[in-house]
């Protein structure tokens, strides 16, 4: 019977003479994993600042455009269940480090640790990889601090399969009992501690929020007060010079009153949503290729469906760009420049908001072949859209957005909302923006809420299928019928989806499959 006092396949001279160079090992697993643990630790620290915080921060490893940690961390590629990926990582590491220290003596017990560690630090690493590739391929942004944590899991798979070869093959019997409950015991500690302190630290930040929130809006009375008065006093004035035939109408410029109220006037050439004379204004400094403008969008978009009647939305561009923008110090998005002014085109031809959703909603794809694929998409002139990307005319507009954000109002970062020219930062969600605008109605005797629609779907609106489609076959299942290509669909020479029998199909990505499929009048299903 194989028992604890198991002999291991080599001479106990051999497994003394190896113990040294294995304690190595473990001791260089154990600083790859506190190396692991500190870029976690503060990947994790900077998600809840920038998602939750109530003042501007940027990770000290956004270099440039192209190494940019934020971006990665706070994706959706970095998130699980919307949970930051690296509080699974850091009960990960905890797991791993209670192996190393329980694996650091040559026996059987051991080698079951190191087994674990090989198994689990290969599968990081295959993850760390596939995330790599999300970098390199989607987002092309590198974070400096994900690719630490690979080179980590990389150095624990190298080292525990280097010290297995040095404690050679088992005798007997391998335990694993004692190293999987050690490791299920430290990684849920960990995960559960690393857990509560996320939601802790959540709603410690959002209270910190809503409460300098309201602290602003005490604080900006006096100055609105101040600047109602001098509105005033500027209108009799104008009035008076009108009366007497003298002087043009003065025409108020955008400044900055206090840190928190400013005056963000909407010219005629902002594309905005809502009656012009509303009592409310919410005007948005926004980047299209910006991750939280994005989230603001969608924000946005439920509290537009609610307020639509009574406010008017306006929106004004900021690229984040140096290429456009140059009241930046870095160039952090290098499609921004060419999105806003696709979208001024389209502005110019009467559908600024379809391509400002479409834009949003497929801010991964901003080149120009799929700002040429969105303006064709929403029905636009091409040949009016290609001679406009050339004009100068919307340059020019551009430009002034944004010279009148970076100069007039200092801004530095996106997106920033004003409503009512009170400054509000970050994409903050519909139900805060909501009670801002309650607020504003309320004192402009306008405040019984209509009630609030249902939020609006993230995808297009899909339509109708015809009847009887040609060339394809109609499927039942359980969720309803819908109907199908009878044949795997192939391209023709214009780019179109084409369903014939004998014709080998098309290899295109999801993409190229979708434009195809729309030129074709179809859907891809998804």
């Amino acid at each position: 019977m194989v028992g604890a006092s198991t002999i291991d396949a080599e001479s106990p001279m051999t497994q003394q003479s190896n113990a040294p160079a294995h304690r190595n090992l473990m001791l260089i697993i154990w600083l790859a994993l506190a190396v692991a643990v500190s870029a976690a630790g503060y990947l994790l620290r900077s998600f809840m600042l920038k998602t939750y915080g109530v003042d501007a921060f940027d990770s000290f490893c956004n270099v440039s455009e192209a190494i940019n940690c934020d971006k990665i961390n706070t994706s959706d590629w970095g998130k699980i269940k919307g949970y930051p990926v690296t509080i699974f990582a850091l009960s990960s590491y905890s797991a791993w480090a209670a192996l190393a220290w329980l694996g650091s003596t040559v026996d059987d017990r051991a080698r079951a640790c190191l087994r674990i560690l090989q198994v689990a630090s290969g599968l990081a690493l295959g993850y760390g990889l596939f995330l790599v590739y999300i970098m390199v391929g989607v987002e092309e942004t590198i974070c400096l601090f994900c690719l630490t944590m690979d080179l980590a899991a990389a150095t624990v798979l190298v080292c525990s399969t280097l010290s297995l070869k040095r404690l050679g093959p088992a005798e007997g019997q391998l335990y694993w009992g004692r190293p999987i409950a050690t490791a299920v015991i430290v990684g849920g500690l960990s995960l559960a501690m690393t857990y509560t302190w996320h939601n802790d630290t959540k709603a410690e930040l959002i209270q910190t929020q809503q409460a300098k929130a309201d602290k602003m809006r005490k604080d900006t009375e006096a100055a609105r007060k101040k600047l109602d008065q001098e509105r005033k006093a500027a209108a009799q004035a104008q009035a008076s010079n009108a009366s007497s035939g003298g002087g043009a109408p003065v025409v108020e410029k955008a400044r900055k009153v206090t840190d928190s109220l400013y005056v963000v006037p909407i010219h005629p050439d902002d594309p905005s949503i809502g009656p012009e004379g509303a009592k409310v204004t919410v005007v948005e400094f926004a980047d299209f290729q910006c991750g939280y403008c994005k989230k603001l969008f969608y924000a946005l978009q439920t509290v537009k469906a609610r307020y639509k009647d009574r406010v008017r939305f306006a929106f004004k561009h900021f690229p984040m760009s140096t290429r456009c923008n140059p009241h930046l110090k870095s160039n952090k998005h290098r499609y921004a420049c060419g999105a806003a002014l696709a979208s001024e085109c389209a502005r110019l031809q009467g559908k600024f908001w379809p391509m400002h959703d479409l834009l949003f909603k497929n801010q991964h794809k901003l080149k120009g072949s799929d700002l040429r694929w969105y303006a064709q998409r929403i029905g636009l002139d091409m040949a009016k859209y290609a001679q406009c990307m050339r004009a100068p005319g919307p340059r020019k507009n551009l430009k002034r957005t944004i010279d009148e954000g970076g100069i007039n109002l200092e801004l530095r970062a996106t997106p920033r909302t004003f409503i009512n020219g009170m400054l509000l930062s970050g994409s903050l969600p519909a139900e805060v923006l909501s009670r801002f605008i309650d607020e504003e109605l309320k004192k402009a005797g306008s405040d019984t809420p209509p009630p609030a629609p249902r939020p609006t779907a993230k995808a297009d609106v899909v339509q109708a299928t015809p009847a009887k489609p040609a060339g394809m076959v109609k499927v039942t299942t359980a969720k309803g019928a819908f109907w199908i290509d009878a044949y795997e669909a192939a391209l023709d020479t214009s780019g179109r989806a084409v369903s014939r029998a004998g014709v080998k199909p098309a290899n295109a990505s999801w993409y190229d499959a979708k434009a195809a499929c729309s030129k074709a009048g179809k859907r891809l299903c998804n």
